[in-house]
């Protein structure tokens, strides 16, 4: 006899239905929400890479730029300190006095 209601079966079952698809959704949220904060670590993690490549490159160019700097600086001071790599001038008096040096090329 219909009393106009559902099947109490019907219900249960129904119920079942829509929980197991609830948690069905849960599932596959929770999955999605996994895999993307794992793609962000997974980008976080090559743009930190990314910049440490960059400032050791930096800090690299730096340290060329310094050695380039102190060699030039040393040739310099070479020039002025080495004799045989400086114009041989007196330079004390107001004439330049050109002085001669023998050079042994054996």
């Amino acid at each position: 006899s219909d009393d106009g209601g559902l099947d109490p079966e019907k219900l249960k079952k129904g119920f079942l239905e829509f929980e197991k698809g609830f948690k069905n959704q849960k599932s596959k949220r929770r999955k999605l929400v996994l895999k993307m904060q794992q793609e962000k670590s997974r980008r976080e993690e090559r743009e930190r890479r990314r910049k440490l490549k960059a400032q050791e490159k930096e800090i690299e160019e730096r340290r060329e730029r310094m050695r380039q700097e102190i060699l030039s600086e040393r040739l310099l001071r070479l020039d002025y300190e080495d004799p045989l790599l400086t114009p041989l001038v007196n330079v004390t008096k107001d004439e330049l006095v050109e002085e001669t040096v023998k050079f042994d090329h054996s």
